[in-house]
């Protein structure tokens, strides 16, 4: 479920682990996982996410199934692997004269109470599922990140905790061209967090510079 997408016929499992440390096992180190292939009738590609030592939630569900379904979907593009729907998943117009995208946007939720973030995520064509404390209210990470382009129905995962709603809005400074040390650093000194995907140099970012974003959101 964590990995599904619509009109990918995926198949795979999800893996936490604890790691030892000094020969001892380590409730507070871990190894987040996700194997799966597709199309699951018949495979064509397997792809293994491993995660090792992850910051925050360590479940292979939260953190490692997100990037295999974004490594399937380029797959699946690159191989020209053509997509299968159910009745239920099949897109559909919402009214006479626009068919619904290939793709949507997947909006920043970072900070928002969990009520409005799932309505804003439902709005934007996507589905959602939340994990993390379950006395938070408020959003503290989300898997895709803001901006991101995924299709219809895609499930994003919401981490909450508790959150200060009435933060400071700040700007977002650009990081561009940037290493990851420096980015890092001039976001924080901004108030914001970073969430890095690759490495080397930052060639691009969401939410872009100069937009307003809540202090302590990333």
């Amino acid at each position: 479920r964590v990995a599904y997408m619509p009109g990918y016929r995926l198949a795979g499992k999800t893996g936490t682990s604890q790691k030892t440390v000094g020969g001892v096992v380590s409730a507070d180190v871990h190894v987040a996982s996700f194997c799966g292939f597709g199309p699951a009738e018949d495979p064509r590609v397997i792809v293994l996410v491993v995660v090792d030592e992850p910051k925050g939630s360590y479940y292979g569900g939260v953190v490692a199934a997100p990037a295999f379904g974004r490594l399937m979907r380029d797959l699946y593009r690159y191989y020209e692997i053509p997509l299968v729907y159910t009745d239920e998943e099949k897109p559909r117009p919402r009214d006479g004269n626009r068919d619904v995208p290939d793709e949507v946007t997947v909006p920043d939720t970072v900070g928002l109470p969990v009520g409005e973030a799932l309505a804003a995520l439902r709005e934007a064509g996507v589905r959602a599922a939340v994990a993390g404390d379950a006395g938070g209210d408020v959003v503290v990470r989300q898997t895709p990140g803001p901006g991101a382009e995924v299709p219809p129905g895609t499930l994003v995962i919401l981490e909450v905790g508790e959150g200060d709603l009435g933060a400071e809005l700040v700007t977002v400074p650009s990081v561009k061209g940037r290493s990851v040390a420096d980015a890092a650093l001039r976001l924080e000194q901004a108030g914001l967090h970073i969430l890095v995907e690759g490495s080397g140099v930052a060639v691009a970012q969401t939410p872009a510079a100069g937009a307003a974003g809540r202090g302590a959101r990333r």
